[in-house]
């Protein structure tokens, strides 16, 4: 999917934790190279769910449990260490830091939420997708959602209403399996600069061919 879109998944994670009430994230480009620093921090009570989930390929996802979650695999914070040359997650658990030597523990704790901090390599084009991505994105409504200082507005409701619609579910012998199951769904308008597109739970996942923007409130099948 590209670089860009890799931006939205700290923000996800931290709409998912438990308890969270803001959502503040920073992008900015470094000056002479094709790098970004991000900043994503969350005032989740308890933080970080497990450390490990930043770093464990492929471990099965607590979200797994529940359609209305976003995420699937726990691969998408990995994507987005990979292309980073260094990085740090600090929660009240402890702090797990990551750069040219390997990972490594560290001794800091926030008294609540999270906070990951990274240097991305990035072009200045990828950077700007990525901020339109993360400017486009339709938060829950008791999340205050703030990009570079901006806090994104709540979207004019069109239309909502409730339809069984297939998801994904945690099956006996791990993964997913299919099921339906009714869920909400809003539709916003698109605006004059904007592609209409569908969403999963307020996060942009492809575009739509209709002339409205689509959130769906639970995991959409890939």
């Amino acid at each position: 999917r590209g670089v860009a879109p890799l931006l939205l998944e700290p923000v996800q994670n931290s709409w998912d934790e438990s308890g969270v009430t803001s959502v503040r994230i920073d992008v900015k480009p470094v000056e002479g190279k094709p790098q970004a620093t991000l900043r994503v921090e969350d005032d989740s009570p308890d933080g970080f769910r497990d450390l490990a989930d930043a770093y464990t390929m492929y471990r099965q996802s607590y979200k797994l449990e529940n359609p209305e979650q976003r995420g699937r695999f726990n691969v998408g914070e990995k994507f987005l260490l990979a292309i980073a040359n260094e990085a740090s997650i600090v929660s009240t658990k402890g702090s797990v830091l990551f750069g040219p030597d390997g990972r490594r523990a560290g001794r800091k704790k926030t008294e609540a939420g999270s906070v990951l901090t990274a240097t991305l390599r990035m072009t200045r084009d990828e950077l700007e997708e990525g901020l339109v991505l993360l400017r486009s994105m339709i938060p829950p409504t008791d999340i205050k959602t703030v990009v570079n200082g901006d806090t994104l507005s709540g979207r004019e409701l069109l239309k909502s209403d409730v339809r069984t619609l297939q998801t994904e579910f945690l099956g006996e012998e791990g993964g997913f399996r299919p099921t339906k199951r009714k869920t909400s769904i809003n539709v916003y308008e698109a605006l004059e600069d904007e592609t209409p597109t569908l969403y999963e739970m307020g996060i942009p996942i492809d575009t739509l061919d209709c002339p409205w923007h689509v959130d769906i409130g639970q995991k959409v099948p890939l």
